[in-house]
């Protein structure tokens, strides 16, 4: 199992969700303020190629958010207009590296490959004909565009990809793709998975869980902090400059294409971005 990192946007009364696949193809979803977090799973589920989603996780204090649950009772504090969530998809992650290598042999293109098992739900034998097609009929079968975020050295691309494979109750016979590596790889992950059995919410209300890998904690306005080593990622569009003042104002366990990706939201607006931190309450 692995958790998937998505950001909430409030819009007066309605609520966007975004969040982006491997390729860095985004999806907004929207939501008014009474949904139920059973109606988000159900969404999520569809667009996050039809893997189940187990739990919603809030990420400043960690609690779980019941199917019960609507998006009104989440108490935003400091008018923060984000709310950072992961959620937890259910059974063993592919080796999406692994699948690409294998269809490098057919199609010299890396992107290629992945949007090929993007469109075929990462089924490698698809996938392939899908490949040997697309070589035999160029001009029939495109691949589109990809994001801008699509070429970047993205450091979690084999371990934080949605599941394929899952272990659904109706279908047991699925085979799971080499797991082994990519959790001893996916170690963060697990740790969080692991100690989330304490967290709890009743009836939509928060409730605060112990040894929380989730707590938010503002960092220390005007306290200098070492050289980080996030600042040293590349991402399309930012400077190192930009990148280093982003990568300062978030907290050590908080991700930093997350945090990217807010401050590009932000029109690079860093007064902005400090209002979505909660840094200028």
């Amino acid at each position: 199992m692995t958790l998937k990192s998505f950001h909430i946007t409030y819009h007066i009364k309605i609520l966007m969700i975004k969040f982006e696949t491997i390729t860095g193809k985004q999806y907004e979803l929207n939501f008014s303020s009474d949904t139920k977090f059973i109606e988000i799973k159900r969404q999520l589920s569809e667009k996050f190629f039809h893997c189940d989603v187990n739990r919603i996780y809030l990420l400043f204090d960690g609690s779980v958010q019941t199917d019960d649950s609507k998006l009104s009772t989440i108490n935003l504090e400091g008018n923060k207009r984000f709310i950072v969530v992961y959620i937890q998809p259910t059974g063993e992650l592919p080796n999406i590296d692994e699948m690409v290598d294998n269809l490098l042999s057919i199609h010299p293109d890396r992107n290629t490959c992945l949007e090929a098992l993007e469109r075929t739900q990462y089924d490698i034998e698809a996938a392939s004909n899908y490949l040997i097609d697309l070589i035999e009929n160029p001009h029939q079968n495109q691949p589109s565009h990809h994001h801008p975020n699509t070429s970047h050295n993205h450091p979690n691309t084999s371990h934080n990809h949605p599941n394929t494979n899952y272990n659904h109750p109706n279908n047991h016979n699925i085979q799971n793709n080499n797991n082994t590596n990519n959790r001893n790889n996916n170690s963060n992950n697990n740790n969080k998975n692991n100690s989330s059995s304490n967290r709890g919410n009743q009836d939509g209300k928060i409730v605060q869980p112990s040894n929380n890998p989730f707590v938010y904690t503002s960092p220390q306005k005007n306290t200098p902090k070492p050289q980080d080593d996030r600042c040293n990622i590349e991402y399309p569009g930012l400077t190192k400059d930009e990148i280093q003042k982003v990568v300062n104002l978030i907290p050590p366990d908080f991700e930093a294409q997350i945090a990217l990706d807010m401050f590009l939201d932000c029109g690079k607006d860093l007064n902005q971005f400090k209002e979505i931190l909660g840094l200028n309450a």
